[in-house]
């Protein structure tokens, strides 16, 4: 009887997260259009910041100290 149960919750959430892609992909389907000629300015400028932010520069200057 619990495996049921188990099975049932399974089925539920596996039926809810394919629903959360599916409206995941129709909005950014919609949306996708709008940012065209703006999404790859927008994510060279994120990944600028993320990767080559000041603090990783501290992170990295403080690992260096530490190590050697």
């Amino acid at each position: 009887m619990k495996a049921f149960n188990l099975l049932g919750r399974l089925r539920k959430s596996c039926v809810f997260l394919g629903l959360l892609f599916v409206f995941g992909a129709v909005l950014g389907f919609i949306t996708y259009p709008l940012f065209e000629d703006s999404l790859p300015d927008l994510l060279n400028s994120v990944y600028k910041d993320v990767m080559f932010g000041p603090d990783l520069q501290i992170v990295a200057n403080i690992f260096v100290r530490n190590v050697t």
